[in-house]
Formats: structure tokens, sequence, C-alpha cells
């Protein structure tokens, strides 16, 4: 007997010794550094049972066994051991079995090659059922890149009979995984769904938590990623899954600094890289090295980031998946960086061709987004426009199945690409095809969601942008002047150009560009409709602190403050003057505003000019989340309903003991009052109350609280009575699920016109109203002193009785009530969202 063989022996009798001492006793692991790995389980299996099995059985069991443990060096020698009595004993299915043992503890172990040949000898041998075989080639593809082939296989694994239910599940999460990187992720979160609910191996549900992270991180759903991966890591470190535990690491490194935590990020990542160094897993440090290498470029330590970058390529220098993928992204980002952009193009070319053989889609559509930019700086706009729209059409690609939540998500990880396609355009001089990639920028999910309820039959999941013909329609259809802006901003964030595209009701469309930069030199081609930065305010600090300085001081309500004036008219000198010219001298001609970002939360009313008057006694205003929105709430007016008005006021007792509001009462009954309606008053008006009645009602006036949420915009919602002993919370997401007759709903609460701003626009209350199929909707931008709003409502309503359109008359109550409460903090705090019917 060799010194191998005779450790062998001695190991099983040693785990054989401890299994009946320690019978079922679990032993805990904490991962540290490699030298922390015993060769002997520190989670004993069960005892093997004293049965008829021939002693290969039983240690095969035990092997096996071991394996659910990840105790794999044990496993090991044990499935040896089984392994030679099998084929001494000519047991082709013992023989064949151990071998897939075999394979999975050298996959587990990132042996790839070795894996591959233990699971070659297994079919060669046979059977009725290989699912086991499918299930570990299939994981091993799709370590490799090979994305396609591990979704074969793993479809392979679910053609053979009897498969038990851990190793269904474990086909699941493949396919999952597979899913994932093919960009089907609807699919791929059915799977890890179905996963989930079914396993109970503490390996598999680590490998779940983190593919599921990896998904949420795809979407861009950071918050979501960031649970399953420390949940993902907390799983694998118990059970001393040290090479699962670095692919986690390294993931939690990625949100962090996504999150811009970059200390925690630069932490997770060094601690993965200890350990993948430990264990030779050369293809997670190439990843790990790769997103230090971000890290330190955005620090503009370019020495530390090209030397992070040639450590990862020469560390996967013959690797071919998505963490070469990425590497060679990088090597782009920072060659484009420094500016050297034929090196950046190089790089990025690899890339894609890599992408596109491993069927990479998000990989592919990154790439060529990043060749159009590099392209675009080059001063070759016409290439870079190809690259940017055959990118474009990769990512948009990987959208149809998602949720609206998923859909709204992985958008905002897309939305530099509608950027720097606008850019290119615009340098080319067509401002047309600008305005349709803006348009095709924002709101997609809503278009989609709304378009789904107009016409449920039809196909909405890539529901086409307007054309230029078709603006011009709903311009002309709404009888209005439309200004839409776009915020032209680089990778970092920094806000290069405010663009405006003005539609007049006639359909002539007028573009215009206003310089952001704050550089010596920003004068450009006046005939290209380029405005220069010096034409702004000295006050002016960039879009997102002009929304944030003139909130601020609206907040101070102070009837005689000095920033008030100052911060609305730098507002009004930076969003209006531009195109100032352009509007209606009709104070009774509507102007629909369409902004983006920040911009949903600027009062446009209060907006002052350099003379003192505020811009809704100059125009009748509306807000719209797109024009294809707009286009969509127009095919929603005609109801014919009966009226059936739900007004509600002061319900109680509220949630959470909150406040009475006896303003709103009042503005409830003399509404009421007003339309000759019964309004629903204190405990009357219960969350059950409201959702029995606010599905046939033709006007919803609903006075009462109002809560906002900026990261999860559909937990957004308003307080109800909690006499019904509901929560007395209606929130974004239960209205989204109604189905709606109102041709009117008015939020008369607090913050109801805010929530989760994001590419697709506010994610909130009105949203979900007009999804659920309302047209138009009056909301609030921040918390309404309850006396002036109760004024402002009853003014309102008493102009639409008399005739005005919604618009009409919401402009002639504020001017009204800013006779009594000057502080624009009283009156301008609604807007009307949608179709100004």
């Amino acid at each position: 007997m060799n010194l191998k063989t005779l450790f062998g022996f001695l190991l099983t009798v040693y785990c054989l010794y401890l299994t009946k001492i320690f019978a079922g006793s679990l032993l805990s692991i904490t991962i540290g550094t490699i030298d922390s790995i015993s060769i002997f389980p520190s989670i004993i299996a069960p005892a093997v049972a004293q049965t008829n099995d021939s002693q290969a059985d039983r240690l095969r069991k035990t092997g096996d066994e071991q394996i659910g443990y990840n105790q794999l060096f044990a496993a090991e020698n044990i499935l040896l051991q089984a392994l030679r009595l099998y084929q001494s004993q000519s047991s082709k299915e013992g023989e064949r079995e151990t071998l897939i043992s075999l394979g999975d503890i050298y996959f587990r172990w990132r042996q790839y090659q070795k894996a591959s040949q233990y699971l070659q000898q297994a079919e060669a041998i046979g059977g009725k059922s290989l699912t086991r075989l499918w299930n570990v080639r299939g994981q091993i593809y799709l370590e490799s890149g090979e994305y396609l082939k591990a979704y074969f296989s793993f479809q392979r694994a679910l053609n053979y009979p009897k498969i038990d239910l851990e190793e269904r599940n474990r086909v699941d999460i493949g396919l999952g995984e597979a899913y994932r990187y093919l960009g089907q992720y609807k699919k791929a979160n059915v799977y890890l769904e179905l996963a989930t609910r079914k396993t109970g191996n503490r390996y598999d549900r680590g490998r779940i938590y983190n593919s599921s992270g990896e998904l949420y991180f795809d979407l861009g759903q950071y918050d979501k990623a960031l649970i399953a991966y420390q949940e993902a890591l907390a799983t694998r470190k118990a059970i001393g899954d040290y090479y699962g535990s670095i692919r986690t690491l390294s993931n939690l490194g990625r949100v962090y600094q996504q999150s811009q935590k970059i200390e925690e990020a630069i932490a997770s990542y060094e601690e993965a890289d200890r350990l993948s160094t430990s264990l030779g897993d050369w293809r997670s440090k190439m990843y790990i090295l790769n997103n230090l290498s971000t890290i330190y470029q955005d620090k503009g330590d370019k020495s530390k980031a090209l030397s992070y970058l040639q450590n990862a390529l020469e560390v996967g220098k013959d690797d071919r998946s998505g963490a070469k993928v990425e590497t060679l992204n990088s090597f782009g980002k920072f060659y484009l960086q420094d500016r050297q952009y034929d090196k950046a193009l190089e790089y990025y070319q690899q890339a894609r061709n890599l992408s596109s053989g491993l069927n990479y889609t998000f990989g592919e559509g990154k790439s060529l987004i990043c060749m159009g930019e590099a392209t675009l700086l080059k001063g070759d706009n016409k290439k870079a426009i190809e690259y940017i729209e055959a990118g474009i059409q990769k990512l948009e690609s990987l959208r149809p199945g998602l949720t609206d939540e998923q859909k709204v998500a992985i958008f905002d990880t897309q939305a530099y690409a509608y950027i720097i396609y606008q850019k290119a355009l615009i340098e080319i001089g067509d401002d047309r095809a600008a305005l349709i990639v803006a348009e095709r920028g924002r709101s997609r999910a809503f278009v989609e969601q709304l378009a789904k309820r107009i016409d449920p039959n039809q196909d909405n999941e890539n529901i086409q942008p307007p054309t230029i013909e078709g603006i011009q329609t709903i311009a002309k259809t709404a009888k209005a002047t439309i200004v839409e802006y776009s915020i032209l901003s680089d990778r970092q964030g920094n806000e290069r150009d405010l663009l405006f595209w003005v539609i007049k009701p006639t359909g002539e469309i007028i573009f215009r560009r206003l310089n952001l930069e704050n550089t010596p030199d920003n004068t450009q081609d006046s005939s290209l409709g380029t405005i220069a930065r010096s034409s702004l305010p000295a006050e002016f600090r960039g879009l997102q602190n002009l929304t944030a300085s003139l909130r601020g001081d609206l907040k101070a309500k102070t009837e005689s403050n000095a920033n008030v004036e100052k911060s609305t008219r730098t507002a009004h000198a930076t969003l209006i003057v531009p195109i100032v010219d352009l509007l209606p001298t009709n104070p009774d001609d509507r102007v629909i505003f369409i902004p983006q970002a920040s911009l949903f939360l600027i009062p446009f009313p209060a907006l002052q000019d350099s003379n003192g008057k505020y811009l809704i006694e100059q125009h009748t205003i509306s807000l719209a989340p797109s024009i294809q929105i707009l286009g969509l709430t127009q095919q929603r007016t005609s109801r014919n309903n009966p009226e059936k008005n739900l007004i509600i006021g002061n319900p109680a007792p509220f949630p959470e003991n909150l406040a009475s509001l006896p303003g709103a009462e009042t503005e409830a009954k003399e509404i009421a009052a007003i339309l000759q309606s019964k309004p629903l008053i204190g405990t009357e008006a219960t969350e059950t109350a409201v959702i029995a009645q606010i599905k046939q009602a033709s006007l919803i006036h609903l006075a009462t609280h109002g809560f906002f949420d900026e990261r999860q915009g559909l937990q957004s919602s308003l307080a109800f009575s909690t006499a019904d002993k509901e929560d007395g919370l209606l929130t974004a997401d239960d209205i989204l699920n109604l189905n709606l007759q109102a041709d009117l709903a008015v939020l008369s609460a607090c913050d109801t016109g805010r929530g989760q701003i994001t590419g697709d626009g506010v994610i909130g209350l009105s949203r979900s109203f007009i999804a659920a199929g309302v047209p138009s909707v009056i909301v609030s931008l921040w918390s309404v002193p309850d006396l002036p709003t109760a004024q402002l409502m009853v003014e309102f309503y008493r102009h639409r009785q008399q005739g005005m359109d919604t618009t009409q008359s919401l402009r002639q109550a504020m001017l009204t009530v800013r006779k009594t409460y000057p502080n624009p903090v009283n009156w301008a705090a609604f807007v009307a969202i949608g179709q100004p019917n």
C-alpha cells in the first residue's frame, strides 16, 4: 500500500470514527485566510446507516454528504476510494455517479479542466439519468463564459426522468444564471425565485442569494442587490465556501462603489483579493483588479489604475468570459479619459468581439456605446451615431418581459447612452432626430404601462417612440406650446448643456441649447441656437443646486424672504429666458413643460422674471412626463361617465397618530357643496370606503396627509381613517393596480407630486393615478399649508364649475390666493400633470 492510499484509508477511518461519536453535530467555521482551511471536516456528516449496501456505496454516500456540507478535501479522498472499489467491482453505475461527484468537487475548486475530465469519463459510461452530469457541466460553461452552451446543458439536464428535488433546484439556479447572462431577465428572475422557494441546501442557498444579487445589480436595483449579497456572504462564510465568498465579496464591492462608499468598496475588494490569491482563483482576481482600477481611475490616480488593469489582463490572458469583457472595457475607459481615442477603440472593439462570441448582450451593447463615445470624441459624428444606435438596440432588447420596476431600474443604468446619442446628433445639426432620442430616453416604462392599459391586446413591450409628425400632432391636439428640456451630462454627472425644444400649437419646432460649462470660452455658433453660460446669473451653480436652493428658500415660509425672489429669478433666467421669445403672449394660452431629473421639482408657476412678474401671471401652465405620455393621455379623455364624485376630507383617526387637518375638512365640505356631492369626512373616510368608491368615481378629490418615498417611489402613500382596522395607507403601488374611470384626480395633500426621481420620470402617486386611467392629476411639490390650500382648492372648483378647464382653473385659483398669501410657498405648490382637460 503506497503512502497516498494509506493516507486516504486513515482519513476515511477517522471520518467514520468522528461520525459515530458526533453524529448530527454542526461545528461552525469562520472564513479568514486560506490557512484556516482544515483537511478534516468541520461539519460532520450523519452516521452511515448499517444496510446491505456495499462498502463502495457507503463511501460514495458519505462523500456526497460531505460535498453537501462543503467539506471538499474529505469528500475527495472518500470518493477516490469509492471509485477504486467500483472499478475493481466493474460497477459502472457507481463509477459514473462517483466520477460526477468528483467533477463537482473540482468545479467548486475552479479547476474546470480536471472537472471536465471526470465528467467526460462519466458520460462515456452512459446511463439513463445524467442530470447531475449536465448540471455540473452547465455550471462549468457559465464560469467559462460559454453562456449558450450553459443554457443548453441545463436544458439537457431536464430531459432525464426521476430528477430529485434538490438536483432540479440546482438546474433552476443554473437556468436563472444563464438567462441573466443572455439578457433574458424576466426568465432569470422566474427561475431564481423558484429555486429560492425550494432549496434547503446551504451551499445552493448561498449561490441563489449571490445570483439574485447579480440580477438586481444588472437591473440597477442596488438596494436589493446589497441585501442579497449580504445574505449570500453570511451563508457562504458559515459553511466555508471560500470560492463563493470571493465572488460575493467582489460583488459587494461593486455595490459599495456604485453607492460612492469607496472605502467600504476597497475593503471588500481587498478581502476578496487576498482570498483569490490564496486559492489561485485567477478569474475572480481579474474581476477584483478591474474593479479596483476603476476606483483609482475615478480618483485620478492613473498610474495605480493602469497597474491594476495590466495585472488583471495578465492574470486573465487566456480567459474568455464576462470578466475579460469588463477588463477590456475598463482599458478602453482608461484610454478614453486619457484622450487616447484610438487605443480606447481598440480595447472596446476587443470587448465587443468577445461579448458577441459569448452571446453576452449587455456586454456587447455597453461596448458599442463606448465605441460610439470614443468615435464622437475623435470627431467622427456619423460613425459614432452608428455605434450608439447599434448599442442602444442591444440594450433595449433586454427590456421585454421585465416588470415595470425592473424596466425603470435597468433604464437608469443605460441613460448615458441616450445622452451621448443626443450630443452626437446635435453636433451634426440634426436637432429633430435628437428630440426623438430625448423622448426615447425618458418615461419608457411608463409609456409601455399606459399603452397596455389603453389597449391590453396590443404588444406594447417595444412600443416605438413618436415621430416628428406624431409630436406635432400631439401639440396641435393639446392646443398648447410644449417645452421639452433635456440635460446633457458627462459620465461623472457634470452638467454640460441644457437642451430646449419648443413645439408650438401650429406644429413648428424650434431648438435652443444653453451651455452650462463653467469654462473661460464657452461661446459657440449662435446659428446652432446655442446660448453661452455667460448669459446666466452669477449665482447659477448647476441645475441640481438651482432646484435645491429654490425649494429650500420656499420652505423657509417667511413672507419677506429676499432669497425667494433671488432664487425664483435665477430659475427663470435659466429655464425660461432662453426661450421666452417663443412662448405665447396670451396668458390664457397653455404651456406644457416636459422636465427632466431634478427639474421635475421646480415650481414653474413661481418663477419670477426681472420685472417681478411670476410665470403664472403670464401663462397657463401644466406638466407632463414626456410628449409621448401626453399623447397617450389624449386618448383617454372621452369617458361619458355619470357624475360620481369622491371627495375626502380630514379622515379620522389617522394612522400613526398623525395630526388632524381641520382645513382639509372645511375644504372637502365646501367643494362638495359646489359640486352638489356628499363628502366622506372623519371615520367615514376609511381606506376600504375609498377603494370601494374610487373605481367608479368620475372625479377624485383627496384632502388628507400625503407621504413620498424617494427610494421606493411606489411606497409613496395617502392616509385615510383606520376606523375599519386597516393600516389606512393607500400606496402608489395599490393605486397602480386599480382601473380608474375619473377624468381628474386632485391630491390635496403634502408632497403628492414627489417620489423616486428616475430616468423614467417621478415614480410616485401622480404616475400611478395616470397609469391607472386618470388623464389629468393635480399634485403638490412640498408640504402645503392647511388654510391657504383649502382656499386654493375651493377657488379651483368654483372656476371649473364656470366652464374653465383644469389648467385655467388652477391658474385663476393661484392668482386669487396670492392676493391673500403673497409668498409662493402658499400658492405655487400645486401643478397639473397630464392632459389639460
